[in-house]
């Protein structure tokens, strides 16, 4: 641990003459009656976990998670003192059930990415079938991920030749996409928007699966992927002043314009 890092430890949980260590759980003297300390390092994020023991009744167990100093998450454990009881004992297994939920979740994501990266890479491959079978892998331990549902119904289009459901899938991914992220969601359409339109497309039905890639594209003007399939499809971008021709020599300069202030992040 930095000097940094033990800094920042301790200005959040001032102790009484104690300076962190670098072992992996710290008991602390302080002011509260227990304190442990965990710091787990895991695909270049550091996670602090803080586990106490409030004085006020009744008396929580408090665990505290955070994200390179960032609050993400707090676990409360509500309990009535007896004599006897093993304090010091039910704050280890608070501070132990934490760190490995935290753990998890991380273990969790990795195997998440991989899915999507081996899927994808399958489908590029043209190797559907191969790609359906790890899809329906990943579904089945990720049943209520937008991703895995969007790849589910793109493939049981392509592999299964289930156009209904799987253009029902990718609907369905759509709505949950926006339930779980229901804000900042964006940046995420265009992917589900483009396994959508090659779904509408490879049932025969292209005029919905354009009407899909210019929702897409609202979102990210620069996607490469849902410009190269409108391009497949003879469409070109849509002229920047409607009302006037394509060809007119406005629309062509405001488009050149445009692309290169963007060009330059402007």
């Amino acid at each position: 641990m930095t000097d940094r890092e033990t800094d920042f430890i301790n200005r959040l949980y001032p102790a009484q003459g104690t300076v962190m260590s670098n072992k992996d759980i710290i008991k602390i003297k302080s002011k509260k009656h227990s304190e442990h300390s965990s710091k787990i390092e895991q695909d270049g994020k550091t996670y602090y976990i803080i586990t106490e023991l409030t004085k006020d009744a009744p008396l929580v167990i408090r665990s505290t998670v955070y994200l390179d100093g960032a609050h993400i998450e707090t676990d409360k454990v509500t309990f009535g003192k007896t004599e006897g009881s093993d304090v010091a004992g039910l704050i280890d297994e608070q501070h132990r059930k934490t760190v490995e939920k935290i753990k998890k979740k991380n273990l969790t994501s990795r195997k998440r990415v991989r899915y999507f990266r081996d899927i994808k890479s399958l489908i590029k491959k043209n190797e559907f079938r191969d790609a359906m079978e790890l899809t329906q892998k990943a579904f089945s331990e990720f049943p209520d991920d937008p991703y895995v549902m969007s790849y589910y119904g793109y493939l049981l289009a392509l592999s299964d030749r289930n156009h209904e459901e799987g253009i029902r899938n990718c609907l369905e991914a759509i709505k949950k996409l926006e339930m779980s992220i229901p804000f900042g969601a964006d940046f995420f359409y265009p992917f589900f928007y483009l396994n959508l339109s090659r779904t509408y497309l490879d049932a025969g039905m292209k005029t919905e699966a354009i009407g899909s890639l210019r929702k897409g594209i609202s979102y990210d003007g620069n996607n490469h992927e849902i410009i190269a399939e409108l391009q497949k499809l003879g469409v070109r971008k849509r002229p920047v002043i409607p009302f006037l021709s394509r060809s007119n020599p406005v629309n062509k300069y405001v488009g050149i314009f445009i692309s290169r202030m963007k060009a330059r992040g402007i």
